[in-house]
């Protein structure tokens, strides 16, 4: 496991990439505007209550977070572009035949702020294939794409006229998801 921590910590630093470490416990607030209040981490998450009025929860996602801390302590007026990286503990309540399951995990987060380049995107893929060779596993790396901004809503289309006629034999959630989530009909297990 030691092993395991400093060649991420070393690799992350390589690509000039700055670590961050962000709360265990946010307000669950955060996660229902990044995430969306539907999206399936959000009622996952463990919450704890604090004070009478006040809710936390152990955060489900890392990204959240990190975009929290981004802007409250004005990040961005550092340089145009900022790399954060992030090793941090997640929990989240699971959803299986065990009802009250509580999972813990932990989660290797590499972020940039600034830059919209396809580059950047490249460089993620990259970062994580080195990594998988230093730690002696023989990655396989397979892109799947839903396009530019230019594109995607093309892309979005082209999905919902592929699902409707097959409606008939979608769960209830995706039934609902064809018209404003369509991409979630894509993470779905039972499709």
């Amino acid at each position: 496991w030691v092993g395991l921590l400093k060649n991420i910590f070393d690799i992350a630093q390589d690509y000039t990439f700055q670590y961050i470490d962000t709360p265990m416990m946010e307000r669950p607030e955060l996660f229902w505007h990044t995430l969306g209040r539907g999206n399936k981490l959000v009622p996952q998450g463990i919450a704890i209550f604090l004070q009478k009025n006040e809710k936390f929860i152990l955060k489900p996602d890392t990204i959240p977070a990190l975009a929290r801390a981004f802007i409250e302590h004005n990040l961005g007026n550092q340089n145009s572009i900022l790399k954060l990286f992030s090793f941090s503990k997640i929990f989240r309540g699971v959803e299986d035949e065990y009802i009250g399951n509580l999972r813990q995990a932990n989660e290797f987060t590499l972020e940039v702020f600034g830059n919209k380049s396809g580059a950047t995107e490249a460089e993620l893929i990259f970062i994580f294939y080195n990594l998988f060779k230093r730690i002696n596993a023989e990655p396989t790396v397979i892109l799947n794409s839903c396009g530019c901004l230019n594109c995607i809503e093309n892309y979005e289309k082209a999905l919902q006229a592929y699902y409707r006629p097959k409606k008939v034999g979608l769960c209830v959630k995706c039934k609902n998801n064809l018209g404003r989530r369509i991409f979630d009909v894509l993470e779905c297990e039972n499709v």
